[in-house]
């Protein structure tokens, strides 16, 4: 049965997964969209954020209650000299109408900021609707014209073969969003996306570290129905068994917390859950073997050193089961 995804129980925190993704590969994110800065790069030097220069910059409109979609990369060029990135995502998926004129905004006000600095913008639309003319904001009053023309990625204009033949992190974040308008509200063929997504990330070969990054960007990003989940955790799961022991070496505390990130909990404690299952199931054969042979409840629990009303329970279910014939 094709499922619809009002069934969804979450909707996805895209603001936060995307800021994550370029913190996370400020590299990556260089080379995908500006390639040209990506070979001027002084990698004696990272690359920084202003994170709080941007939240002073825009302070006013914190308080209208406006949220900032944006990350300031401040990049260091070899021949001494620092570019300014600002990189806008369109987390809303649908255009607004004041969209470009908020790109031209934060264009002028991070220049002002910053006069001794270059500057370049980028918008990232992932939505299935963009503006016309999405790289661009005129105004003209009176006698009076101006033009500013930014960057911009179209998620739904990006072809899907480049990115899957991209070994570029920053790829399989685009096509995650791509597979979501792809899919539309079809939740079987969304669950089908996210499953090669979570395989592509494996067979990349890329460091353990940048596959957790990008499991837990497509986890969360392409949400599911809770059933759909389960299936998905539980393919997944034993591909992350079989790499468990080069994510152990890499770092400990990383590898529990993806394990958390990834299953809700670590796999040793879903393994000493899985163990207790399996005790109880076995405890229960023997609770109803003893019973068939006639000692009762209250034997049995003293026998088998286990709480009294445990055994009545189990009791109680096997006579159930009896009566209906199960």
């Amino acid at each position: 049965m094709k499922q619809s995804r009002s069934e969804i129980p979450r909707i996805p925190d895209y603001d936060a997964r995307w800021k994550t993704v370029v913190e996370q590969f400020p590299e990556q994110t260089l080379e995908r969209f500006f390639p040209d800065l990506a070979t001027q790069r002084d990698f004696s030097k990272p690359i920084s954020f202003k994170e709080k220069e941007l939240q002073k910059i825009f302070a006013d409109w914190k308080k209208k209650g406006w949220t900032l979609a944006d990350k300031l990369m401040l990049v260091p060029l070899k021949n001494g000299k620092e570019k300014l990135v600002l990189i806008h995502f369109d987390i809303h998926r649908s255009h607004d109408s004041m969209f470009k004129k908020l790109m031209w905004r934060r264009g002028y006000r991070i220049m002002d900021k910053y006069p001794d600095h270059d500057f370049t913008a980028l918008a990232i639309y992932i939505g299935a609707q963009v503006p016309p003319e999405p790289n661009r904001y005129t105004y003209e009053f009176s006698g009076t014209k101006f033009s500013y023309t930014y960057n911009v990625c179209i998620v739904k204009d990006e072809d899907e073969e480049k990115l899957l033949a991209s070994n570029n992190p920053l790829d399989i974040a685009i096509l995650a969003m791509w597979y979501i308008l792809k899919a539309g509200d079809d939740v079987n063929l969304l669950a089908q996306y996210k499953r090669n997504l979570a395989r592509l990330c494996f067979q990349k070969g890329f460091p353990s570290q940048v596959t957790r990054n990008l499991l837990i960007f497509v986890g969360f990003t392409i949400a599911l129905p809770e059933e759909e989940e389960k299936l998905f955790i539980n393919e997944i799961m034993p591909i992350m068994e079989e790499r468990r022991i080069p994510l152990v070496e890499l770092n400990p505390i990383v590898a529990q917390l993806f394990e958390v990130d990834l299953y809700g909990k670590t796999l040793k404690k879903r393994d000493a859950e899985r163990d207790a299952e399996r005790d109880a199931a076995r405890d229960a054969v023997r609770v109803v073997r003893l019973f068939q042979e006639g000692m009762n409840a209250e034997r049995i629990a003293f026998v088998m050193e286990m709480d009294e009303e445990v055994v009545h329970q189990i009791i109680s279910d096997f006579e159930n089961k009896s009566e209906k014939g199960e």
